[in-house]
């Protein structure tokens, strides 16, 4: 599949962080909504944050010794590369997997899983293509791109004139069972059915 950047959801990031807070500082208190406010804001927003966020839940197990503590500091650091949020919002990526779960329906299931369907990679690949340009608008000028990328020049002849038989073949009937000589005589460049050169009518001359 074509490569793109990998982003764990941020509300399921955001449990984890809120999981590890609540250990520390017990689930629902004062300062555990505050810290989790605090920190949620600083992994959401600011450039890696996520760093920021592993320091604070890294210190809260040194001094709590907690498993559950230290199983969220797992995580984080394990995911770090799937947090940079600033960045990727900064890119215009979705942060949240809502998005990429209606198109996975919408988009790819309402075309690619109808009745006996099957796809190779690429034949799937290629439809989800046309696909995707057509359901964001693009598809006009996707289209033009692929015209000016693969056009061929064809040159074409504008002056074929379509040919006809022009040859007759007239022997004489009143000589008894003799066959006349045939002869080759050019035909008229007035008739315009035939080219002017190559064709020819043939004629008979009858001998006594």
């Amino acid at each position: 599949m074509p490569k793109a950047p990998e982003c764990i959801d941020f509300y399921h990031a955001a449990e984890h962080l809120n999981a590890a807070l609540g250990d520390a500082y017990g689930d629902g208190s004062v300062m555990a909504r505050r810290r989790f406010a605090e920190l949620r804001h600083v992994l959401l927003e600011e450039q890696g944050g996520v760093e920021t966020v592993i320091r604070a839940i890294a210190n809260l197990k040194r001094k709590t010794g907690s498993a559950c503590i230290a199983r969220e500091l797992g995580y984080f650091r394990n995911n770090r590369a799937r947090m940079r949020y600033a960045e990727l919002k900064a890119r215009g990526f979705p942060v949240g997997s809502g998005v990429v779960e209606a198109a996975c329906k919408t988009l790819v299931a309402q075309r690619m899983k109808q009745s006996g369907m099957r796809w190779s990679q690429d034949g799937g690949q290629a439809i989800l293509n046309l696909r995707g340009w057509s359901q964001s608008g693009r598809f006009d000028a996707a289209w033009a791109l692929l015209a000016a990328t693969y056009k061929m020049e064809v040159t074409t002849v504008a002056s074929l004139v379509r040919l006809r038989a022009c040859c007759i073949l007239r022997r004489p009937t009143s000589l008894r069972g003799s066959v006349a000589p045939v002869r080759d005589v050019p035909v008229p460049s007035t008739a315009s059915s035939c080219s002017s050169t190559g064709s020819f009518r043939r004629e008979t001359s009858g001998t006594e």
